[in-house]
């Protein structure tokens, strides 16, 4: 299973990056032509005697591949793979040093001094703690086009660091894990309509938009260790707002349906895996599971609407980021949640939990990631700890 869908996956993420590319080329049937033409059924197109305007760039290494959009000097996505060895080991973060992606022009790359007083963090999108197998893998993170601009207080150095834990140690559960990464840019709305307004960093004319959210797209795979003793893969899709995140805020009100960050990020993901009976399947559990993280949103306090900001309500941007608030919230557990079962799309409904899960399990092959496993953040405490492990190292 897993050589053929990889295969067809290898296929169709290339086709993300490599698109414009084939425009090159088309094929022509020539039909009672010349034999020159019949020998030769791809043909140059004429408009491209002088090649096609270069806007994206694929990167390749050990363990990730980008695709960078050099307009916005962004990554569009970051697509990691990784196991429990390859997130494990001596890797050291402690001597690297955040490098330009000399593979780029320099006038289309993002620089280091694009980021010196703007209030930004190089944020990580494939993050290092990601590839301590080896250090050649762990220094290659620190490249320049795998950083994006992240707000640092509350969300790149607290929330997200926590949620990027949470992914990481999906790999120690599973057998192999895949991992989409990426900016989003999501208008607001104004009376007169939506309005695309981001901030930009560095200097005119070659500047860094700062996205207004991120996403993360998740594949996990185990071939032991499953239900009914069959190949099980697990898919999830997170979206975020570049803003401080309320420590205590549920991760699954951050869950979205494939389908609907899909229309929003202009892409498919995990093509070669994710059909459309999959895809139905999953946004119905994404969908209930967003639900529930909304119902422990209820026991809890709100100092800004931009912490509802994510999630299903990801068509406006993230307002001004806000001051979190302090002090102790309620907590209820998660896994008295969902108690009900969620409606799937053409009617009836679908039994919730990992329950639901497992009793579907006999006839589907793919769960949603928070069926698979419970869909909580390490304490909020976690990063901090971490940043006193690595100064005794």
């Amino acid at each position: 299973m897993k050589r053929e869908w990889l295969r067809s996956f290898g296929t169709g993420i290339l086709g993300l990056g490599l698109g414009g590319a084939v425009s090159y080329w088309y094929t022509r049937q020539q039909k009672g032509t010349d034999k020159a033409a019949e020998e030769s059924p791809v043909v140059l197109h004429h408009c491209l005697k002088y090649g096609l305007p270069s806007t994206e760039h694929l990167r390749f290494h050990q363990n990730f591949v980008l695709s960078f959009d050099s307009a916005k000097r962004n990554a569009k996505w970051v697509l990691e793979h990784i196991t429990k060895d390859s997130s494990s080991g001596q890797g050291s973060r402690a001597d690297v040093k955040f490098f330009e992606d000399a593979g780029l022009e320099p006038r289309f790359r993002s620089r280091l001094e694009d980021y010196r007083n703007s209030g930004y963090d190089r944020g990580h999108l494939a993050p290092a703690a990601n590839h301590k197998g080896n250090q050649t893998a762990l220094s290659e993170t620190f490249s320049m086009s795998n950083m994006s601009p992240q707000v640092g207080k509350g969300f790149n150095r607290d929330y997200w660091a926590r949620f990027e834990r949470f992914i990481k140690t999906l790999a120690w559960s599973h057998d192999d894990v895949y991992i989409i990464t990426g900016p989003l840019y999501v208008p607001q709305r104004t009376p007169q309509g939506y309005v695309m307004h981001h901030p930009m960093i560095g200097k005119p004319p070659c500047l860094v938009a700062v996205p207004t959210h991120f996403y993360k797209v998740v594949l996990a795979e185990s071939k032991s260790k499953v239900p009914f003793g069959s190949s099980k893969v697990s898919v999830g899709a997170f979206v975020m707002p570049n803003d401080q995140i309320q420590p205590d805020m549920p991760l699954t009100a951050f869950t979205v349906p494939l389908e609907m960050l899909e229309d929003v990020a202009g892409m498919k993901f995990f093509p070669g895996y994710v059909n459309d009976e999959r895809r139905q399947l999953l946004d119905a559990a994404a969908t209930r599971w967003h639900q529930a993280g909304q119902q422990q949103k209820k026991f809890m306090k709100w100092g800004d609407r931009s912490q509802l900001q994510g999630g299903l309500l990801m068509l406006e941007a993230p307002t001004p980021p806000a001051t979190v608030q302090k002090g102790k919230q309620g907590r209820p557990s998660q896994k008295l949640l969902p108690s009900t079962g969620g409606v799937v799309p053409g009617g009836g409904t679908q039994p919730s939990g990992v329950v639901g899960a497992l009793i579907s399990g006999a006839t589907q092959d793919t769960l949603h990631v928070c069926d698979a496993v419970e869909c909580k953040l390490p304490g909020e405490d976690w990063f901090d700890s971490q940043k006193k492990v690595q100064k005794k190292l």
